[in-house]
């Protein structure tokens, strides 16, 4: 392209090496109200794809398998090296990560059977309580009339046979240790062998219980200690992760989110920043070796987004606009870059992280049918996980074509290129620290009133934080 935009070539002059175009008159204002917006432009510029984005090059595939195509191309070897990882992740996923999801899939399931139970515990402690205290009552009871009878019946031995020969103070001594619980009415048996001369009770006959006594309380005591292991166990699995505070709604937050602002900040940077997130973060319940592996796919799509909008056109008004931003220009080139990688990020968030579906189950805290929702769970990653894989490096192997294809017809252009995609890739990792500052304002502001009136301002940080 020899002239400016809205102008017509007229000649080339070859001594001064400097072309002649005809140009409407452009005058210049300086307040917005006189700028003149051609609205026919705009829509041409947001219909006409071909302008915006550099599909012709797919064309050239002979020059692309050519020697010279492929020796110096380096975008080319940079997604080769990334779909390498790519498959390489998919061994380290299935020997290792996958059995550290289904253990954690099968500790929440362990948690929800346990946790329940020891609700219907608890409801039932008071219940179990009375009904011990009745039974106690009743044994007590039981004592009374067996010492009856059996003072009844020594009474008429003595008339008759005089073989046992028990003073009254003797019989409510032993009724006193049967109240007091250190003899149980079952561990007594009154015989002629168990009462000597003198009218005692004999207790060589009685079986000593120091051992079995000392055995029971080290037993107890080691239930005691198991239990808070487990009640430990259970609340360590069934605890809320950032992500889940984050997602808590009004009512249960005012009651279990007590994190000040800066605690609430770092939470939605650990669960929301790519790098962070992704190398950093691991309380969460997606697999590291596929965040990792959407880390690097991330990129790709970045390099590939800009290539595909770096054309001839776009290098001429560079050159024409001596770097200077053109809004109209650029305006759909951001729009369809931005859309077209959210869609490319979106279908493989949704196979790869299986973090939503695992909380989903965790949610419902039904003991019912768990093994089937545990069982459907596990087989639903599953297939999602085959069907990332299996995409993934079809979108890589498009992403290399069309990469590999640019390097291959502008050589020149592939440094800047790569510049470029670093640059705007390492910016995504800078505006979310700044982004979500926003949020926390509103939700600590919102959890502040304990009068649930503030629930509007919540829900607005709750769609801040999404972003």
């Amino acid at each position: 392209m020899v002239c400016q935009e809205d102008c017509e070539f007229i000649k080339y002059d070859n001594d001064s090496n400097k072309a002649s175009c005809y140009c409407n008159v452009k005058e210049s204002s300086i307040s917005f109200s006189d700028m003149k917006i051609n609205k026919k432009k705009i829509l041409k510029s947001f219909t006409d794809f071909k302008n915006i984005a550099n599909i012709n090059i797919l064309k050239c595939y002979k020059i692309l398998f050519s020697i010279k195509g492929i020796i110096k191309n380096i975008g080319s070897y940079i997604i080769i090296i990334i779909s390498l990882f790519n498959i390489i992740c998919v061994f380290i996923f299935y020997l290792n990560q996958i059995k550290k999801l289904n253990i954690k899939i099968n500790n929440i399931s362990y948690g929800i059977i346990n946790s329940n139970l020891i609700k219907i515990s608890k409801k039932k402690g008071k219940k179990n309580i009375l009904s011990r205290n009745k039974i106690e009552d009743n044994s007590q009871n039981k004592i009374i009339i067996e010492n009856t009878k059996t003072n009844h019946f020594k009474k008429n031995k003595n008339k008759k046979k005089n073989i046992l020969n028990i003073n009254d103070k003797e019989i409510n001594k032993i009724k006193n240790l049967k109240d007091n619980k250190k003899i149980k009415p079952l561990d007594i048996n009154i015989n002629n062998k168990n009462i000597d001369n003198n009218n005692r009770i004999n207790t060589n006959n009685i079986p000593n219980k120091n051992k079995s006594n000392k055995k029971n309380k080290n037993n107890r005591n080691k239930n005691i200690l198991n239990s808070k292991i487990t009640k430990n166990k259970i609340e360590k699995i069934m605890e809320y992760n950032d992500e889940e505070l984050n997602k808590l709604s009004y009512d249960l937050s005012l009651q279990l989110d007590k994190r000040a602002y800066c605690e609430y900040y770092i939470s939605l940077l650990k669960t929301k920043h790519m790098f962070i997130n992704s190398f950093i973060y691991n309380d969460d319940y997606n697999s590291k070796i596929i965040k990792i592996d959407l880390f690097f796919i991330g990129f790709t799509i970045f390099d590939t987004i800009n290539a595909l909008f770096f054309n001839d056109i776009t290098m001429h008004k560079i050159y024409v606009s001596e770097g200077k931003y053109d809004f109209i220009y650029q305006l759909p080139k951001t729009i369809y870059s931005s859309l077209i990688s959210f869609v490319f990020e979106t279908i493989l968030n949704i196979l790869a992280l299986s973090n939503d579906g695992i909380l989903e189950f965790k949610r419902s805290t039904k003991i019912k049918s768990i093994e089937k929702r545990e069982k459907k769970l596990k087989k639903t990653l599953k297939i999602k996980f085959v069907l990332y894989f299996i995409l993934s490096f079809l979108f890589l192997m498009m992403f290399w074509y069309y990469i590999a294809m640019f390097g291959a017809i502008y050589k020149n252009t592939q440094l800047h290129l790569l510049k470029d995609t670093l640059t705007s890739f390492s910016l995504s990792f800078l505006y979310p620290f700044g982004i979500y500052l926003l949020p926390g304002i509103f939700r600590i502001y919102a959890l502040s009133n304990t009068k649930k009136e503030r629930k509007c301002i919540y829900n607005l940080s709750k769609i801040l934080q999404m972003l």
